[in-house]
């Protein structure tokens, strides 16, 4: 009997230690998302400015099938 309560008591420690870890975990990515939507910044863009574009690089012109190829899961944006 003695044995079945050890296991028993270790097993509800055990389970209530991974929720706690959990519940952590979630906390930490629910403040990781608010974080990066505060991040954003408004531009403006004041009379009479000029826009310079760089035209020495290549254009494709056609895009690969894989909608994810340059997406990086990471920061969650694109990289072009």
């Amino acid at each position: 009997m003695k044995q079945f309560f050890k296991m028993m008591f270790a097993s509800m420690t055990g389970f209530i230690l991974a929720g706690v870890i959990l519940i952590f975990i979630f906390i930490g990515i629910i403040f990781s998302q608010i974080s990066s939507l505060q991040a954003e910044k408004v531009v403006t863009v004041k009379t009479n400015t000029v826009l310079n574009l760089n035209m020495s690089g290549q254009l494709d012109e056609r895009t690969s099938q894989d909608p994810f190829e340059n997406y990086d899961f990471i920061n969650m944006s694109n990289d072009k």
